[in-house]
């Protein structure tokens, strides 16, 4: 599973309005939906300025995370600094309950965190579960030691 913030929501609603964060949440939408799809993903849904997805590997989502931040990196050289977009991208991998519209499970609630609260903008985050899906020759990572609510966990942090 992916899980995607957008980053700075708090304070370009405060600088520019919300109608104006607004039509950047739809512009990432697209571009994450389109994205996601292309890469065999599936939406699972998009809430506020957060989508989640739903992948049948770890290596295709982390596809779709290098996609996604290659993608708005495009679309932002076109847009005025206050209208780019940026995300932060957590993946998780492993047993979940898929509903049609949410998903629930261990590896969600850490591929959650990561995505929400933890990555930084631009960034992306795997858990050691989808870590080691990957396998080698699919990137390089560097480890991250977390504890988060009193719960100690690795996870690995996208470099290149």
């Amino acid at each position: 599973m992916l899980v995607l913030d957008m980053a700075s929501f708090s304070i370009s609603v405060q600088r520019y309005g919300i109608i104006h964060h607004l039509s950047t949440i739809h512009r990432m939408r697209r571009i994450v939906g389109t994205v996601i799809r292309r890469c065999g993903g599936r939406v699972v849904k998009f809430d506020a300025d957060n989508c989640f997805a739903a992948f049948a590997r770890a290596d295709t989502a982390l596809r779709a995370a290098r996609e996604i931040n290659a993608s708005l990196t495009v679309a932002n050289t076109r847009l005025a600094a206050n209208s780019v977009i940026h995300v932060s991208i957590g993946i998780g991998h492993g047993p979940i309950l898929l509903a049609r519209d949410d998903f629930f499970g261990d590896e969600v609630n850490l591929a959650s965190k990561l995505g929400e609260d933890i990555a930084l903008r631009d960034e992306v985050l795997l858990t050691e579960r989808a870590r080691r899906k990957i396998g080698k020759g699919r990137g390089r990572f560097e480890v991250v030691n977390l504890s988060v609510s009193g719960l100690r966990f690795r996870a690995y942090r996208l470099i290149d």
